[in-house]
């Protein structure tokens, strides 16, 4: 309550001095502490000045800042780039300008949630971010697939795309180089391009019916069914592979043999097997 009260009186009047008040209690940020300051922000007062003199004085290096749905932060993203600190970024609803993130430098994570229409060109300014999260995205009637090619112009390490009815252009993944792509969206019946590079794959959470087996340099791969035949196949084709996991499968599943391949057998009661 005491953040409430000065974070207002900040954000309305600019008062001198409230920064400092603040300060102390933000040694460890805690998700309600982040919420008060960040509840008056573009509701009271300017919120530039609010962003430059108050926000932009916290560390939020050792937190995930979680920004608050409504139009008010819609206002308020053109001034993201005074929160220097911010390292992981969660931003839900539809946010339309994403430029002022790409201004984060030193941004590491970020998660789009609920982004009915996408535009992922503006994060190719960004040059610190290394994992994206795309979650429940273009999933209304009528919206196009989200574009991932522009993320071959970042150094981007991880890429996750999740949510039932998220759209994502799968070609657009062409060329990519990832040390890690989680794929939990069920995008029946598309392939995986073939000049896709993935260290480690994990094809999860109904996404069972995408086709994989020309991604390139995958050496760990994680999959949560008992793989058939036609799987096994495909498996066959990763040349680089050294490591499959199959994660929350019925209790007793047998490892397939696979040559050179390690396969690990986590069952769906949490027990696990070993197998070459």
């Amino acid at each position: 309550m005491v953040v409430r009260t000065i974070a207002r009186i900040a954000a309305q009047w600019n008062t001198p001095g409230a920064v400092e008040k603040i300060l102390p209690f933000t040694a460890d940020l805690t998700e309600g502490i982040l919420r008060e300051l960040f509840e008056p922000w573009g509701r009271l007062g300017d919120s530039k000045t609010y962003a430059r003199d108050v926000l932009g004085k916290i560390d939020y290096s050792r937190t995930v800042v979680n920004l608050p749905r409504g139009q008010c932060i819609w206002r308020c993203i053109e001034h993201l780039a005074h929160l220097r600190t911010i390292t992981v970024l969660i931003l839900r609803d539809d946010m339309f300008n994403l430029h002022p993130v790409a201004n984060l430098p030193r941004l590491r994570r970020l998660t789009l949630q609920g982004n009915s229409t996408v535009s992922l060109r503006p994060l190719t300014g960004s040059r610190s971010l290394r994992v994206l999260v795309l979650d429940q995205c273009a999933t209304m009637s009528g919206a196009g697939p989200v574009d991932l090619s522009p993320l071959r112009e970042l150094e981007l390490r991880r890429l996750v795309i999740s949510g039932l009815l998220t759209k994502i252009d799968m070609a657009s993944l062409s060329g990519l180089r990832l040390n890690s792509f989680r794929l939990e969206s069920p995008l029946r019946g598309s392939l995986l391009p073939a000049d896709l590079h993935v260290r480690y794959l994990s094809i999860v959470a109904g996404a069972r019916r995408v086709g994989f087996a020309d991604v390139c340099g995958v050496r760990s791969l994680l999959l949560d069914w008992v793989p058939d035949s036609d799987d096994l196949v495909g498996i066959a084709r990763l040349s680089e592979l050294r490591r499959l996991v199959l994660f929350r499968v019925p209790p007793g599943t047998p490892p397939p043999s696979l040559s050179g391949v390690k396969v690990l057998i986590i069952s769906s009661r949490g027990g696990k097997a070993d197998a070459t």
